[in-house]
């Protein structure tokens, strides 16, 4: 992903990408090379798995653990990329055939062309927040939630202005 959402050197798509299984490098793990392509470097492998593992149910269960670690991953990148929030994580360092464990690495990629998707997400969790504070009064009185709600009004006030759609679902704003 930080491949293509980077672009090559952040000015243009890449003449071509190539992953390159073994080899490795700092985060995000993505070399620019002079002639405008890319080298994605994949780093060791996440597991290695032999014919008698796949029938052994503690060693598919031992499998199982560290495929979610990376699936969980995927999965933020991807639900991130459809709501133009271009935040790719990743782990720092991983052990092959272990689970995750450790700091996540992070890199933010803005496009213009994502203005509308962000803009909406924005509203969306700004109410989603909003909701819950008016909903829990005992956490809305404590800080950073009490010096934050004056902002979090104004902002809420601005995106329904903008985004008619909001209102049904804001409750309490003009309180």
């Amino acid at each position: 992903m930080c491949a293509v959402q980077g672009e090559w050197g952040g000015q243009a798509s890449a003449s071509s990408i190539r992953l390159c299984p073994g080899e490795s490098g700092d985060w995000p793990g993505v070399r620019n090379n002079s002639d405008r392509s890319q080298d994605v470097l994949l780093g060791k492998p996440i597991i290695r798995i032999t014919h008698d593992q796949v029938f052994d149910e503690s060693k598919t269960a031992e499998i199982a653990e560290v495929l979610e670690g990376w699936v969980a991953i995927d999965r933020e990148n991807i639900v991130n990329r459809g709501a133009g929030l271009n935040w790719v994580v990743g782990p720092l360092t991983y052990e092959t055939g272990k689970p995750l464990a450790g700091p996540h690495g992070g890199v933010f990629y803005w496009n213009p062309q994502n203005l509308q998707k962000c803009f909406v997400n924005l509203g969306r969790s700004a109410t989603a927040v909003w909701n819950v504070l008016k909903a829990q009064p005992d956490l809305s009185a404590q800080e950073p939630w009490k010096t934050g709600v004056p902002t979090l009004k104004q902002l809420l006030q601005w995106q329904r202005g903008v985004d008619p759609n909001l209102a049904h679902f804001i409750t309490g704003l003009d309180d």
